[in-house]
């Protein structure tokens, strides 16, 4: 999964992944995507909006379990979508 604005922060992800206090961080990797742009939805959130050419820095994770894909699925669902993309990691 690529992670980017308020998901792209370890402790929020340990937060969701497993609510209980002192939850293991996740390891997140820097990453990118192409042929996207960040732009804000609805004056609050910002959403991955097709963009050719241009790319996002964000962080990847990779989800291993059908639990930990559901925390992310609900998690605003008004302003998440599951979509398929390249994630490049930088190192």
């Amino acid at each position: 999964y690529f992670f980017y604005d308020t998901l792209a922060d370890s402790g929020k992800l340990a937060e969701l992944f497993d609510p209980q206090e002192g939850a293991e961080r996740p390891i997140l990797r820097a990453a990118t995507i192409t042929d996207g742009a960040l732009r804000t939805r609805h004056n609050k959130y910002k959403a991955v909006a097709d963009e050719p050419g241009l790319c996002v820095e964000g962080w990847a994770y990779r989800v291993l379990s059908t639990e930990l894909e559901a925390a992310v699925c609900v998690y605003e669902t008004e302003s998440h979508e599951v979509v398929r993309c390249i994630i490049r990691m930088k190192d």
